[in-house]
Order: structure tokens, then sequence, then C-alpha cells
């Protein structure tokens, strides 16, 4: 019997697709390498994205953080502060914007002015509520009613102008020109609130569920009135600046420490404006409702290289040394 010999048909067949899996084998590896290429090159350009962000980012919380502890100590001398902090801080966050500006400490005065938009708000909420109750007056019968509706409606009106003069006030930067007319003018418009209801329980003939919605209409604009009031009672005289740069009141922290009156029953405000403040800071016994407070904690920085190798001990050492009785102290 003849050998069997290979078709050299199939041997080409064959060898053509051998040649054609390694073409392909070829591709998939440039394709494959291509793609890790591709993958490391999109996730550089991602973390080069991401990097300046999160470092912004990191910026920006400090600042928030910031503002929010500042809100929070001033809404500390109100009778409702968590309606106060939470009312303002949002307020702040809407009024902002993506710029850096928006990002920079809150001061005492801007938190107050934040305060009056607050209560003008609620303020002209319910006088729209009063009248929108007072045009559907046909389950109302008797004059008694709609005239107790229309002194609301004035009493109301009176108190949004004694709140907007406050504002307008607020403006001067003058604190101690003002503060004291502010006062009086927010205590009225508390005044003309509490009226309104006082003129809706005199009458015994206005429905109680007429009575009953004006009241609810005017629980946050009493809040946030009374808010106001605490708030502006407890704004400092003057908030003292420190600037290296001599644009403040002093040029050192320590300056304006030691310049504050002492065992004051009020509470007073150093701002430390931007800057790294090379010195150590200490706050006696005697330097009673004190707060200090920075534009963040990348921005004001308080530094010393005092040690043991100086001759001063670890106890005198500190950058910020606190014995006192301080109602908030803030991270510069």
């Amino acid at each position: 019997m003849d050998s069997l010999k290979n078709d050299p048909f199939e041997e080409e067949e064959e060898e053509e697709e051998e040649e054609h899996r390694r073409k392909t084998l070829r591709r998939l590896i440039i394709i494959g390498v291509s793609s890790i290429v591709l993958v490391l090159l999109m996730a550089g350009a991602i973390v080069g994205i991401l990097i300046p962000i999160r470092t912004k980012n990191n910026s920006s919380g400090s600042e928030k953080q910031s503002s929010m502890m500042m809100i929070k100590s001033m809404c500390g001398v109100t009778l409702y502060q968590e309606s106060c902090y939470s009312s303002i801080y949002s307020l702040k966050l809407s009024n902002s914007s993506d710029s850096d500006d928006d990002h920079i400490h809150i001061t005492p005065k801007q938190i107050f002015m934040l305060s009056l938009q607050v209560t003008l708000n609620e303020l002209m909420s319910l006088k729209s509520s009063i009248s929108q109750i007072r045009q559907n007056d046909d389950p109302f019968s008797g004059s008694i009613t709609l005239n107790a509706l229309d002194g609301c409606s004035r009493l109301i009106q009176d108190a949004v102008d004694h709140v907007n003069m406050s504002v307008a006030a607020s403006l001067q930067p003058d604190i101690p020109q003002w503060v004291g007319d502010v006062r009086t003018w927010l205590s009225t418009a508390l005044t003309d609130q509490q009226t309104c209801l006082d003129g809706l329980i005199e009458f015994a003939n206005i429905s109680s569920s007429l009575r009953g919605g004006i009241s609810a209409s005017m629980i946050n604009a009493t809040i946030f009135t009374s808010n106001s009031l605490a708030i502006v009672s407890k704004i400092p005289p003057a908030i003292i600046q420190v600037a290296k740069d001599g644009s403040g009141d002093y040029e050192t922290i320590t300056e304006a420490v030691n310049a504050m009156p002492k065992r004051s029953k009020h509470r007073f405000f150093i701002h430390v404006k931007k800057g790294e403040y090379n010195e150590n800071v200490h706050v006696d016994t005697n330097s009673w409702n004190l707060m200090l407070y920075g534009d963040g904690m990348e921005s004001t920085v308080v530094s010393s290289n005092l040690n043991y190798a100086d001759g001063v001990g670890t106890y005198d050492s500190g950058t910020l040394s606190k014995f006192t009785i301080i109602y908030g102290l803030q991270t510069v």
C-alpha cells in the first residue's frame, strides 16, 4: 500500500490559518497594550484634575467650618439657637456662589445682617398670609373680624418697616452709632406682632381657626425677630483687627489681646487677618468673653519655634495658651 501523503492544498490552508491566527494575536496584543496605555493616560489626567480640586475643596472646607463655628457662636446668645443657626447658614449658602470670596470668614456684623434678612422674609410671608385671609373673608361675618385683620396688616407692615430701618442702619460702618436704635426698632417689631395676636384674642367672636391660622403663621416671624434682637444685643462695640501689614488696629495678636478690657461682661472679637504670625499668645485668667477668629485654617496661621533649647519650658512654649473664661475660641 502506498504511504499516505498530506494534501498540499490542505497544508497551504493550514499555514494561512496559522498566519491569520498570528496576525490576530498580534492585533489583540497591540490593542491590549494600547488600552492599558490609554487607561494610564486617562488615570493620570484624572489624578491631575482631582488633586487641585481636592486641595481647593480642603481649603474651602476649612473656610466653611470657620463660618459654621462663628454662626453657632453668635446664635448661642439666642433663645432659639437651632432655628437661628439653620436659617442663617441656609441663607448664607443660598447667597453664595462658587467664587473664593464667598468662602472667606464671616463676621458678627454679617451674621446679624443675615438674621435680619431671615426675619424680613418671614414677616413678608406673614403679611401675605394675612392679606390672603383678608381677601377670602366670605366665611367671616361682622366687621369686628375684618377690623382685626386690618389692624394686624398695619401692625405687621409697621414691623416690616422697622426691620428695614434696621437693615439700612446696620450698613453703616460705625457700630456704636446704630446698635441702640436697632435694638429699639426690633423690640418694636416684636411688640407689633404680639399686639396683632392680642387683637385677635380680644374679640370672642373671631373664630378659633382664624386665630390659630394667623398664630401659626406668626411663629417663625416672632422667633426670628427675637433671634435678631438677641444677636444685635451681643454685637461688640467694635471688632479689633490684627494685620501684619499694618492695615488693622494692631500688628500682633499679643498686642490686641493685651489691649482688651479685663473681666469684661461683654464679648469682644479679635479678627486676625490673613498671614503667618510667629508669636506665642497667652490669654490670662482675667480675659473674659474674648473671641479670636481668622480668615481660615490655611489663611491665618499662628506659629512659634520656642522650645527647651531656648530656655523656655514646655508650659510656656505653646503657640496659643488659654487660661480664661471664654465663650468661644475659634481655630485660626
